[in-house]
């Protein structure tokens, strides 16, 4: 079976392919399974996309996303439970959390996606680069302050 990231010379379709776009190329009954597969990848990737929106939004919505997470916490602890990953506001540092979902998680996981969809790189890799440079100075300005 070939595969549906490669045109028929085995290369990565290149965005001026006619058959480069992965939905056109899996719109068949042939791709039922992979479709099934990769629609839930593509709402994930939305749910994890933050990082590679323009810069104030994505800062914006980071530091929401965590004010949720510490309040989780705070109930947590209120009952006696313990805290959550990333929801104790008095261990959780939200520059070095950002560097690391977007090191560990968004990046690979958009890269994978670039192999998919024409121009992913150029455009979205580009803003996730830019905003990890800038969680990567804040924790460097926290590591300054804390001495680590």
């Amino acid at each position: 079976e070939d595969d549906i990231l490669e045109d028929n010379d085995g290369d990565p379709p290149s965005s001026s392919s006619s058959s480069a776009n992965i939905l056109t190329r899996i719109n068949g009954d042939k791709h039922v399974k992979l479709r099934e597969k990769f629609l839930p990848f593509l709402l994930h990737m939305a749910d994890i996309s933050n990082p590679t929106k323009p810069h104030a939004v994505s800062v914006e919505w980071a530091h929401a996303v965590y004010d949720e997470f510490f309040q989780q916490g705070d109930r947590e602890a209120a009952e006696d439970l313990p805290i959550s990953p990333l929801c104790d506001r008095t261990t959780t540092n939200l520059p070095e959390a950002q560097v690391g979902f977007m090191n560990y998680v968004v990046k690979p996981a958009f890269l994978l996606l670039a192999r998919c969809i024409p121009n992913m790189e150029t455009v979205v890799i580009g803003q996730l680069e830019e905003n990890f440079m800038y969680w990567m100075r804040e924790k460097e300005k926290d590591n300054q302050l804390t001495g680590t």
